[in-house]
């Protein structure tokens, strides 16, 4: 980011831009807009003025000094009744600036997208540069409020001028020194707030600045000063109607000057719409380029010498959303065997997963469960990062994974969560019989096109007390969807391990078993996680498994809008024997 004047201006310029090209396709309606926009303002500001100066003059005895200049005392009750029906009126006029502000940008949005396409354009392009439009021409008639404002102020009180000027050049002033004094990449903390917290500094320093006019408004009435209190009423709601036009342009711009290359398209003739990177992809390329990436790494491991000779980093595909992954390795003295870790990097809405992560690992040992051991944990701006152990970087391919997953879900089944983490997973976090809700069959219905779909899907709903009571029968387990070959690593023997752990939750046995997972390998997986458990004899079955896969199958695709496969599902639920037993 840079400085915040350089933003301002920068965006102020694009503004500009836009706006003239806009003036030249239909200039009247624009200018009507902006001025129409900017008399709304000024008629709140008169509808708000007026009254005060009603009730200041009904409430003194005669006509106050400051009001004699142009109130004859014989005039005082018309003078009261007329300011009272010009302050509704000014209410009203503003009003009626809003409705034809609507009614202008509605005609005049049609002709600018149209001159910007050959194309005929859709209601969802006028929608959106209607919007757009509306935006521009009030930042325009903010900026005019803005000027007009401080152009009445300088007249009517020159020390307020001087203290709201002198306050908005110091808090435009602040982020130049901090941000030019400072590494972006690594922010003291003064600067770690304007970057990631400027809306918090913008409120701030217009707080300040509405003080500061506050008292220098006041200075004129201390002492002997004669202050004019209607001078001062007047220069209070001015400086109120300038900070809020800063507050108001700051707002717009911070929305508009994002949405460029969605604007741009709508305006210019030889613009085309283009992707643009977005928020995190962008901060990842600016806060993890190698250099910078390498330092912290150091810095996080406790490497000597800046990490350039002891530490090498490289990108890595991740398939995930929101999460990146590095292959870090630390040279050691056996140049052919150095020691490999991942560093997994996590955008700032996907933090909490790690924080989720870290709370399964408060009951259970990584090492049980087959996750790397964290060698550091750091930030990085909006991102967390987590630096594991990479001990294998074998990844299991196509047909063998496919032979290892009847295994890898096996171990876990074979362990049995501690009684803390399950009451604590419970407390806040809903098994599948109570997920399987009304509200979430309900959206199926769309679907049932037939008496036969409608028939299965009653038997399924007036089932499903007893496919509840099954459910909860069921022994639980940790389940990690992300178990595929792109996050589980091989050893030489044959061990494997799971790298990625922050989407667990607990599920009943059964819930995320491949579908292509035969009868043979099942009976074979419930014998090894009996074994472990202490099961008795037979206090599980296929059957029992194959509907708790099948209800977590209808969970996903029903979320997913796959109505007919959870249809489908709802079926071979149906025709499971344990229902019969009930």
């Amino acid at each position: 980011m840079m400085n915040l004047l350089a933003e301002t201006w920068r965006s102020s310029f694009w503004v500009a831009r836009v706006t003239w090209r806009i003036m030249q396709v239909c200039w009247l309606r624009t200018f009507t807009l902006i001025l129409t926009i900017a008399g709304k303002k000024l008629a709140l500001l008169l509808a708000f003025f007026l009254p005060l100066k009603v009730i200041l003059l009904a409430g003194s005895d005669g006509v106050p000094r400051y009001f004699q200049f142009f109130i004859d005392p014989a005039q005082k009750d018309p003078w009261i009744v007329g300011l009272s029906v010009g302050a509704v009126a000014f209410y009203l006029l503003s009003l009626l600036f809003e409705y034809a502000a609507t009614r202008i940008s509605e005609s005049g949005t049609r002709d600018i997208a149209t001159s910007a396409s050959q194309y005929s354009v859709t209601s969802e392009n006028l929608r959106e540069m209607q919007g757009y439009y509306r935006k521009l021409s009030r930042v325009n008639a903010d900026t005019l409020v803005l000027v007009l404002g401080l152009a009445l102020i300088f007249w009517l009180d020159f020390v307020l001028f001087l203290t709201v000027g002198s306050l908005i050049f110091l808090f435009y002033l602040i982020p130049l020194v901090v941000l030019s004094r400072g590494d972006v990449l690594n922010p003291t903390r003064v600067m770690s707030f304007i970057l990631n917290q400027t809306s918090v500094y913008l409120q701030i320093a217009l707080a300040v600045t509405f003080l500061g006019g506050f008292f220098a408004i006041l200075s004129s009435f201390i002492g002997n000063g004669e202050g004019n209190i209607l001078i001062a009423i007047l220069s209070l709601l001015l400086l109120r109607q300038v900070l809020a036009g800063l507050s108001s342009n700051a707002m717009l711009l911070s929305t508009l000057w994002p949405s460029r290359h969605q604007i741009e398209p709508l305006v210019f003739p030889e613009r085309k719409i283009q992707s643009e990177q977005n928020k995190a992809s962008r901060n990842l390329r600016l806060l993890f380029a190698p250099e910078s990436r390498i330092s912290d790494l150091a810095q996080a491991l406790s490497l000597g010498g800046g990490g350039q000779d002891s530490v090498s980093s490289s990108y890595v595909d991740c398939s995930l959303s929101k999460i990146y992954l590095f292959r870090v390795e630390l040279n050691t003295k056996d140049p052919e065997s150095p020691t490999v870790l991942q560093q997994q990097v996590f955008a700032k809405k996907s933090v909490p997963r790690l924080e989720h992560e870290d709370f399964l690992f408060q009951y259970v040992s990584r090492s049980d469960f087959r996750a790397p051991s964290v060698r550091a944990r750091y930030s990085v701006g909006p991102f967390e990062c987590q630096v594991v152990d990479w001990p294998h970087q074998k990844r299991p391919k196509g047909v063998s994974f496919k032979s290892m997953q009847p295994e890898i879900m096996s171990f876990y089944w074979s362990i049995s969560p501690p009684a803390s983490l399950v009451r604590a997973f419970k407390s806040s976090h809903m098994m599948l019989e109570d997920r399987l809700s009304y509200d979430l069959l309900e959206r199926l219905t769309v679907a049932l096109d037939s008496t036969q779909l409608v028939n299965c899907f009653e038997r399924f709903l007036g089932q499903k007390k007893r496919i509840a009571e099954v459910l909860k029968e069921l022994p639980v387990f940790v389940w990690n969807p992300d178990l595929s070959a792109s996050h589980v690593e091989l050893e030489s023997g044959g061990r494997w391990s799971a790298m990625i752990w922050h989407r667990w939750s607990l599920q009943y046995v059964g819930c995320g078993l491949p579908p292509s997972t035969s009868r043979d390998e099942i009976v074979g997986m419930i014998g090894a996680a009996a074994k472990e458990r202490k099961w008795p004899d037979n206090a599980l079955t296929p059957e029992y498994v194959l509907l708790a896969r099948d209800c977590h199958e209808i969970e996903q695709s029903i979320k997913c809008d796959a109505f007919n496969k959870a249809i489908g599902l709802m079926a071979d639920v149906l025709k499971n024997p344990v229902l019969e037993h009930g």
